[in-house]
């Protein structure tokens, strides 16, 4: 059987296209492969309807439709990303809280340091140094009764956090503290109820790790313009000395004799000489006979004037009286006080004699002062205020060329006053012995030196004892009392 001739490309090409759907008047093959074919018609191709189809016929998709479905809009990595960034962000917070409040506090402590004890505050209250509060008493003790001297430091203390009796407790005038006054006084407060630590810079410190760059210690440093105490100023040290009695006696007299001093004390059998050759530290016994020609015995002599003072008691009984002797005029008798009334210490120069009296009285009244100018009449002389009232100790008195000087031995500290227009004007209290000083820790157990003795223009401020081989502290003035320093 003969075979049909073969037909051309084109002949079989328009069944083709009819199978397919095509009209006659369809458009190109090349158009077709651009037509959107639907998601159905493209599966049924698939599936084998077409399979001898030449592969021409395939569409070409958007690239969008060729990546299948959409997957979610946020990943798990970014969200475990931002827990994390939130989950530091609260770790950080108390430290980056730590680290501000550290860098807040740290200059209040050292313009608290810098305000209470002055410029080495800061540097010793940041150590714990013991002298910090050595610093705190010296500035305490050298304020009047009635002065607040950390009260401007209240408001640093507040804002360090202390509590309000603390803040309350530096609002206080110097003599509400136990360490001004003495013990057995009115006082209430002490330096320990106003002491604070840098204790809680070192834990903020360590709370605010890694923000803080630098160490608490070297952030401590005061702000520009912060308040400036006053740097208190150390007593001197004293000299251990020995000789002196400590008794009180109506009679002193001292006068430099052959190149050493002698002094007497007391009267008839109650006389002891006692003699110095280092000006006044260390005396020994000698005997009385060295006083003959001199007039000291049983008289109130200044130096080498002939000019003295006796005491006695008036024909009646009624009163203590004071005779003035010289050669220049016979004695005269003037009355200084009630019988009754005790004499604690007198002391004179070439024109005047001081008096301190005590007089009878339950409880006992505060110590008087007389003022007996010679060969006139005695009159009574005002006694220096300690903060509105008489100062409570131990008193003795001293005169130098018409300088009044007056010594007061409350607790462990020594105060000294003088007036040099015989009492109507007195001198700020000045401190010029405390036993809570480290220079005075070798007299600590000592008695404190609360007696006065002039030798001419020097003064001795010394304890006595009652066995002349016991040792005391001792100290000595060249300016009628306003300095002490170490003979």
């Amino acid at each position: 059987m003969a075979r049909a001739p073969h037909s051309p490309p084109e002949a079989s090409a328009a069944p083709r296209g009819r199978r397919e759907g095509l009209g006659a008047g369809a458009a190109p093959r090349s158009s077709a492969v651009n037509r959107r074919v639907e998601p159905a018609e493209r599966a049924r191709r698939l599936s084998g309807a077409a399979q001898d189809e030449p592969t021409a016929l395939e569409v070409t998709l958007p690239a969008a439709e060729q990546a299948g479905p959409r997957g979610p809009l946020i990943r798990l990595r970014t969200v475990l990303a931002l827990a994390l960034l939130v989950g530091l962000a609260f770790a950080a917070a108390p430290r980056v809280k730590a680290s501000w409040k550290l860098h807040t506090l740290a200059p209040t402590y050292g313009n608290y340091a810098l305000c209470m004890v002055g410029p080495t505050g800061p540097q010793l209250f940041r150590d714990a140094s013991p002298e910090y509060r050595v610093l705190l008493r010296r500035r305490l003790l050298a304020s009047g009764p009635t002065e607040r001297p950390f009260e401007r430091c209240a408001s640093l203390a507040r804002d360090l956090g202390a509590p309000v009796e603390v803040e309350r407790a530096h609002r206080a005038d110097a003599a509400s503290f136990i360490e001004y006054q003495g013990a057995g006084t009115n006082a209430e407060l002490s330096l320990e109820r106003i002491r604070l630590s840098v204790k809680s810079l070192a834990a903020l410190h360590a709370a605010a790790w890694p923000f803080t760059a630098r160490g608490w210690v070297s952030l401590m440093q005061p702000t520009v313009g912060a308040y400036e105490a006053v740097h208190p100023v150390a007593p001197s040290r004293p000299r251990l000395g020995q000789g002196l009695p400590h008794w009180r006696t109506q009679y002193r007299s001292v006068r430099k004799l052959r190149g050493a001093w002698v002094a007497a004390f007391g009267a008839g059998a109650n006389l002891s000489v006692h003699r110095s050759t280092d000006e006044g530290v260390t005396w020994r016994a000698t005997p009385s006979s060295e006083l003959d020609g001199t007039g000291l015995q049983e008289r109130c002599s200044a130096g080498s004037s002939t000019n003295s003072f006796a005491f006695g008691m008036s024909d009646d009984g009624a009163h203590w009286v004071v005779s003035s002797l010289g050669p220049e005029a016979p004695p005269t008798v003037a009355p200084v006080g009630g019988a009754d009334a005790h004499f604690l210490a007198a002391a004179c120069d070439h024109r005047s004699l001081v008096v301190l009296l005590a007089p009878a009285g339950k409880p006992a009244p505060p110590p008087e002062l007389a003022l007996c100018v010679h060969h006139g009449g005695c009159a009574p002389m005002r006694f220096p205020s300690f903060g509105g009232a008489r100062p409570l100790g131990t008193v003795d008195v001293a005169r130098i060329d018409g300088t009044t000087i007056l010594s007061v031995a409350a607790g462990k500290v020594v105060r000294v006053s003088s007036s040099r227009d015989d009492g109507k004007t007195w001198a700020p209290w000045s401190v010029a012995y405390d036993a809570g000083e480290p220079a005075a820790a070798a007299a600590a157990t000592l008695p404190v030196p609360s007696r006065l003795l002039a030798l001419d223009e020097r003064v001795l401020l010394y304890a006595g004892a009652p066995n002349p081989a016991q040792r005391y502290p001792v100290l000595v003035s060249d300016d009628l009392g306003a300095s002490w320093r170490t003979p």
